[in-house]
């Protein structure tokens, strides 16, 4: 089901390209390249892009030190890698980007781009976009199944904590019970620590008033 979710999601993108007449198309920010390949990372540093063409398999052009990681990919893509700094001309990661989008005229780029990667791509017309973010916000029968079970969780979390709890209790307490929840969804695979994040935590009286705040 969800290699037929991802693989849906990237064939409306690339419908989306024609119709706005773009020949390419660049996806940068982490939850993106996750929302289209399920791939999970952290880029600190090191930038990774998803390089859309209509009717052709994608491009993921990611650091070398990632390039065993992204084949756990669920749906095809093309993978080029570039080596880090120091390296040699033509091979770090501009070098390689330009070289991928040289021969298209019209090359879309999702606007979250980070300002220090947009300013060393170089294309006959680089437009910026939010392609990827107008279709995030319509929500796939699969995406709302996910919400549901989300909301689920959390409903039963709280159950859960508002059973056990009592007067005099100490912060840990619920802290912990609420802790054991998302240990469960990572043993049982249902939830990515690396990609998602999560607090799980709850704040007995006074502080229980101010939603927003942080324990000391």
């Amino acid at each position: 089901m969800l290699k037929q979710e991802l693989t849906n999601r990237m064939k409306q993108l690339q419908e989306r390209l024609i119709t706005n007449e773009y020949d390419a198309y660049i996806i940068t920010a982490e939850e993106d390249i996750w929302y289209y390949t399920n791939i999970t990372y952290k880029p600190e540093e090191r930038p990774f892009f998803i390089i859309v063409v209509p009717e052709q398999t994608p491009t993921l052009l990611v650091p070398k030190l990632e390039e065993s990681h992204v084949h756990k990919s669920i749906i095809d893509y093309d993978i080029v890698s570039y080596w880090e700094f120091p390296s040699s001309m033509g091979s770090n990661w501009y070098d390689k980007l330009n070289q991928l989008i040289q021969g298209y005229s019209r090359v879309g780029i999702e606007s979250n781009v980070r300002a220090d990667v947009y300013h060393l791509m170089q294309a006959k017309e680089l437009v910026l976009e939010q392609l990827v973010e107008a279709q995030r916000k319509v929500k796939s029968v699969y995406e709302l199944e996910k919400i549901r079970m989300s909301a689920k969780v959390c409903d039963e979390a709280m159950k859960n904590i508002f059973n056990t709890i009592y007067r005099g209790a100490s912060v840990l307490e619920p802290f912990t019970l609420s802790k054991k929840v998302q240990t469960n969804l990572i043993k049982t695979k249902q939830f990515d620590p690396i990609t998602t994040t999560l607090l799980t935590a709850v704040w007995n009286a006074p502080t229980s008033a101010m939603p927003h705040s942080i324990l000391s």
